[in-house]
């Protein structure tokens, strides 16, 4: 099957010619809504040990703004001096990423196992919930495209991950998969932005921690 070809400049898409959730784009760059796989990342435990841990990310999708990126992209070599006249301000130092799990360990709350992480799991009742993209402002579902190599995927939006740019471009021409249309990728960057900025009430318990400020 012939894959469709995406502009890389999102504001050129027509969203008329949209018939598919993804496409392949043949940039060099990194897209909002690209889906990556298999990318290594080096993850230090802690200052004083000066140990870290190698985690490999199976699917990771880019939520980073397309136009910060598009900014970005050409400023990847870092010069060692700079006249007065240039500055940096285009530079990203990190791109925004969540990981997205194989629907068929996340049922099983065994996606963390990695990690020795054990989470809930679902049955199948709470997994058609999950599909909706609507129930549970937590989770976003990303079907299956077999032709593309991705299966069904579900993003849960309490885990992502700042990586610095230039470890996402050292893996990304073996690790890019394919990227999610716009639609799609605006749909899932609004519900992302959504649940971060929600308004989390903290628990009774915890508010009676804190004094109260006499008023004068």
């Amino acid at each position: 099957m012939e894959e469709p070809v995406l502009n890389v400049k999102s504001s050129n898409l027509k969203l008329s010619k949209i018939n598919n959730r993804y496409g392949k784009h043949n940039s060099r760059r990194v897209c909002q809504g690209d889906i990556l796989k298999d990318v290594k990342f080096l993850e230090f435990v802690s200052f004083t040990s000066k140990k870290g841990r190698l985690f490999t990310y199976p699917y990771l999708i880019v939520i980073s703004q397309d136009c910060d990126l598009e900014s970005d992209f050409g400023r990847k070599e870092v010069k060692l001096e700079i006249t007065e006249e240039e500055t940096q301000d285009h530079k990203l130092h990190t791109i925004l990423v969540c990981p997205a799990y194989d629907i068929n360990n996340f049922k099983k709350g065994d996606h963390l196992k990695s990690q020795h992480i054990k989470m809930r799991n679902f049955p199948e009742k709470e997994i058609i919930k999950v599909k909706n993209n609507k129930e549970y402002e937590r989770f976003h579902y990303l079907h299956e495209e077999v032709d593309l190599q991705i299966p069904e995927l579900v993003i849960d939006f309490k885990h992502f991950y700042t990586i610095p740019r230039d470890i996402i471009y050292e893996q990304y021409e073996k690790s890019y998969l394919a990227t999610m249309n716009i639609l799609f990728r605006e749909n899932l960057s609004q519900r992302f932005s959504n649940f971060l900025s929600r308004i989390g009430l903290p628990e009774v318990t915890t508010l009676s921690n804190f004094s109260s400020i006499p008023s004068n």
